[in-house]
């Protein structure tokens, strides 16, 4: 299982010193989760895939600190959501929440439908998601796709909204509303999982 690597501000402790687990620190620990399972891959044969998807959507995704205020458990629920591989794990997940915490903010809800796709951009072999202005870059990982022949008729069939450049996927696109952008994002790289899946 790999995980998406998230910057994620947690507020200010009573201590007044930690405000922040920022993009080196979090990556860290995530690694230590990698190294653990591939580990345990010797004894379960368990298949590891041996990248971790840069995703970047341009979204506020978090579990702030108005909504679990002890930074420990903070640290707990995004290392249990990062070992979360289905949705049924993530319906799950976000119940316990709603049991222990109450209702979740709109940044707890993104955040889990982030988590949704990079399972599905783990499954695909997606190794980059990047909303920019008005485009959505893809890149694949070491730049393969188990099928490309489905993939350049997908390309085809949608040519006045994708192209490829430099090898990654380009898609122009805009959205007025972060749900709406997650929602086409997950349509897409569901519909990429099954060209791989699709006999070529």
């Amino acid at each position: 299982m790999i995980f998406v690597v998230l910057v994620i501000y947690l507020g200010e402790e009573q201590s007044g010193e930690i405000k922040e687990v920022g993009f080196e620190l979090y990556q860290n620990m995530l690694k230590d989760e990698i190294d653990k399972l591939k580990d345990n891959q010797i004894e379960d044969n368990q298949e590891i895939n041996d990248f971790i998807p840069q995703i970047d959507l341009n979204v506020p995704m978090l579990i702030p600190e108005n909504y679990v205020k002890d930074l420990v458990s903070r640290l707990s629920l995004y290392r249990e959501l990062a070992l979360l591989k289905t949705d049924a794990e993530l319906n799950e997940f976000s119940e316990r929440l709603i049991d222990r915490f109450g209702s979740f903010p709109n940044e707890v809800d993104i955040l889990l439908k982030v988590t949704s796709i990079k399972n599905i951009c783990i499954s695909t072999g997606i190794d980059l998601l990047k909303i920019g202005q008005n485009r959505i870059l893809i890149g694949f990982h070491e730049n393969k796709f188990s099928n490309p022949k489905a993939l350049m008729e997908f390309i085809q069939k949608n040519k006045n909204f994708i192209k490829v450049k430099e090898d990654k996927i380009v898609i122009t696109k805009s959205f007025n509303y972060d749900h709406d952008k997650l929602d086409f994002i997950k349509i897409l790289v569901k519909n990429l999982y099954k060209l791989k899946k699709t006999p070529s």
